[in-house]
């Protein structure tokens, strides 16, 4: 491989992904990561994409040296009953804060569902309710003829652009908790940028008749949370706040200025996958009762 041209390779047979990524207009290859992921209800829903993220990219870095390796995980999390009785108000951060919990994780991730029934209760219970949606996204890239690297219990954070806590991609124990395994670090003296992006998601109100009509048209059985906001989403959207293309899988705003900081990407405007007929900028109470669609 040319060094001085790297390839991108996209750790991810996901077509929302290969798409969103396709429309940066950059050349990239696919690479299905041979990897098992964590899927477990009860894990801090952050830990674990991030987790899943970078077993995706620990697997094609070791295949692919030299290249840039782009791999992500997305998860549906539905804060519990409880939480919203309690009054935790508003969309976005408050939401996100709400669902971490005094005595941790105050929540139920919705992973891919396992079959039609169990898509059918996923769509229960998200009906007239606001989810989060986070997304861990690992760009790494381990130089061109050195050894893999080995699975490291070791872990460090750095500041954000937002001046919070961010996890740089050195995910050990202690930075997954809730995790049963340690995640994969990248090898000594590779280039790693690690995120996680969370958008939020309220749904209509939905009654039977209308999750029959959605399921006849979108297959639930490949999508976290048993939907895809990309295709039949006036049945079951009310309205979302973040990025649209994190609820999607990838969320290009961030992969996008990655790619250009790393000349791998031209400098401009993003390509906008928004919808703004349901896109919400006021972030409203997120318990805030719905009326059934019409």
């Amino acid at each position: 491989m040319d060094e001085s041209n790297p390839m991108l390779v996209l750790a991810s047979a996901s077509p929302r992904r290969r798409e969103l990524l396709g429309l940066l207009g950059v050349k990239f290859e696919v690479m299905e990561a041979g990897v098992v992921e964590q899927e477990d209800g009860a894990m801090e829903p952050r830990a674990m994409v991030l987790h899943n993220a970078a077993l995706k990219a620990a697997w094609v870095c070791a295949r692919r040296p030299g290249a840039w390796v782009l791999a992500a995980d997305t998860a549906v999390a539905l804060p519990d009953a409880g939480v919203m009785a309690a009054g935790a108000s508003g969309m976005g951060k408050d939401l996100v804060e709400s669902l971490k919990g005094s005595g941790g994780f105050a929540g139920e991730v919705l992973n891919k569902p396992r079959d039609m029934e169990e898509a059918r209760e996923m769509l229960r219970k998200l009906s007239g309710r606001t989810h989060v949606v986070y997304t861990g996204v690992c760009l790494w890239r381990r130089p061109g003829g050195a050894e893999s690297g080995e699975v490291r219990a070791k872990s460090g954070e750095r500041r954000g652009e937002s001046g919070e806590e961010e996890t740089s991609g050195r995910l050990g124990e202690a930075s997954l908790s809730g995790c049963s395994k340690t995640a994969p670090l990248p090898p000594e003296g590779a280039v790693e940028m690690t995120h996680c992006e969370t958008s939020e998601v309220t749904f209509q109100v939905l009654d039977e008749a209308r999750i029959e009509a959605y399921l006849a048209r979108v297959n639930p059985l490949d999508k976290a949370g048993a939907y895809g906001i990309q295709e039949g989403r006036e049945l079951i959207l009310a309205r979302y706040a973040g990025s649209f293309s994190n609820i999607m899988g990838l969320p290009l705003e961030w992969v996008a200025a990655r790619l250009q900081e790393l000349t791998l990407l031209p400098g401009g405007a993003v390509p906008s996958v928004e919808d703004w007929r349901f896109r919400d900028d006021s972030r409203p109470s997120f318990d805030k009762p719905l009326h059934p669609p019409a």
